[in-house]
């Protein structure tokens, strides 16, 4: 499922979750931490998508020893769009609490990306159908398969696609909304 708090939010919890899950020690996870805050940010208060990506470049720069190699690379031209200032403003919140259909919402325990423990409880909160239901795998990670430790690296080596408890969780959730739903 995805957050329940805002991207920008999302965006630090997922950077320092990824950096420990990658190995970083407690000083390199805070210069993340700190790198990305910065990030945002520059973002959220530029004028431009030159003025972000002219911004954000030095920040990335600097922390290049902590930051994904890929990230380095990509960082600020994928963060310099449209679309990112969109999705770090955005807030999933008024849509979810007035949406009055059931959801299954799914987090899983290795998820370095969505945080399990930050966005259950609030989507817990705020879902109001009876039907709904918040579940969460323990050792699954952001793409639904079994993981070690999150990291982003084991999506490619998973044998799995998606795991099969939790897709059966799901058909059974399912099973049980739609008969409920017919019988109204």
């Amino acid at each position: 499922m995805g957050p329940a708090q805002t991207f920008a939010e999302t965006a630090v919890e997922q950077s320092v979750d990824m950096a420990k899950a990658d190995g970083k020690n407690q000083a390199e996870v805070a210069r993340v931490k700190a790198a990305i805050e910065s990030i945002i940010d520059q973002i959220m208060t530029a004028t431009s998508l030159d003025e972000i990506r002219e911004n954000i470049t030095p920040i990335i720069n600097e922390n290049s020893d902590v930051f994904p190699d890929w990230f380095v690379e990509i960082g600020p031209d994928h963060m310099s769009r449209d679309w990112m200032v969109w999705l770090l403003n955005y807030d999933p919140i008024p849509a979810l609490a007035s949406f009055d259909g059931p959801v299954f919402s799914a987090y899983g325990g290795k998820d370095t990306q969505v945080s399990a423990k930050t966005n259950a409880p609030i989507m817990e909160a705020t879902l109001t159908h009876a039907s709904s239901e918040i579940m969460i795998f323990s050792e699954i990670n952001h793409m639904f398969q079994p993981a070690k430790t999150g990291a982003l690296e084991e999506y490619v080596w998973s044998d799995t696609t998606f795991d099969e408890p939790m897709l059966a969780a799901i058909g059974d959730w399912l099973d049980i909304t739609v008969a409920a739903r017919g019988a109204q």
